[in-house]
């Protein structure tokens, strides 16, 4: 998946999640990398730039005895406007 956002504006993305013993963890990552602060179940930040653009993930971690985690597929992002 693609999304494309306008320098400035704002990105937002959500997952949803079916099964395990809730409630549930988000750890939002992009190109790999944990994205501090981003920790619920839709990622949002205001005022996009280029540095923004990336491959993003979320991790999703059940509260089981045993938690088991899934991570979604990557939405690449983006950004009109951005030089380079």
């Amino acid at each position: 998946k693609t999304l494309t956002v306008n320098t400035g504006a704002l990105l937002t993305m959500s997952v949803s999640v079916n099964g395990g013993t809730p409630p549930y963890k988000h750890a939002w990552k992009k190109d790999g990398q944990p994205v501090e602060g981003q920790t619920t179940d839709t990622f949002s930040k205001a005022n996009t730039q280029s540095g923004d653009k990336g491959a993003y993930t979320c991790e999703v971690t059940d509260s089981a005895e045993q938690p088991q985690s899934i991570t979604s597929d990557a939405c690449t992002v983006t950004v009109n406007g951005a030089g380079g």
